[in-house]
């Protein structure tokens, strides 16, 4: 499956409006997790064009993905990149072994609803557990920045008039 039009634009857009600041990933390591998931999958080309089109030494990703297949499958074209590693793991006990990275993009975690009321203990588990693990991971490797991608999930049910949740909003 190529990338759709509507996605090929809507990252020329992303990238115009970063403009200069995209440079900051220029050479440096990337791990992002849940990037076969909506917002992932966005981040993952996005930063793969930059490196096509923008940047003058590439951005080197690490995708973490339960299933590597699935990735595959979803985007062939983007599988043979030699700036795209995908790293089979579970978020909860993820750890790493010597790579280290200068940025931390974590977009994982359940927002299907019907995966929730499944299984809420590993919905909450992948929320509690993965950040956890990469937090730690964060630490050790003295991160420049952090990035946490949340998903409805973690907030509960909200009203449908609920356009943003404020900072100190429980739940």
């Amino acid at each position: 499956m190529a990338i759709s039009p509507i996605v090929q634009e809507d990252i020329r857009n992303i990238v115009q409006l970063i403009g200069a600041r995209a440079d900051r990933l220029s050479g440096k390591r990337l791990l992002i997790t849940g990037g076969t998931g909506f917002i992932g999958s966005y981040l993952v080309q996005t930063v793969l064009f930059l490196n096509d089109h923008v940047l003058s030494t590439p951005c080197r990703m690490n995708l973490t993905t339960r299933p590597p297949r699935k990735f595959r499958a979803r985007f062939p074209e983007l599988t043979d990149r030699s700036d795209l590693t995908l790293i089979e793991t579970d978020v909860k006990t993820f750890r790493a072994s010597s790579k280290s990275w200068d940025f931390i993009i974590h977009a994982a975690g359940a927002s299907d609803t019907r995966l929730f009321m499944q299984d809420p203990l590993d919905t909450v588990a992948t929320i509690v557990d993965g950040t956890r693990s990469l937090l730690q991971i964060a630490a050790e490797s003295s991160v420049e920045s952090f990035l946490f991608v949340s998903t409805g999930a973690v907030y509960g049910h909200q009203s449908r008039e609920t356009l943003w949740l404020s900072e100190d909003y429980s739940g």
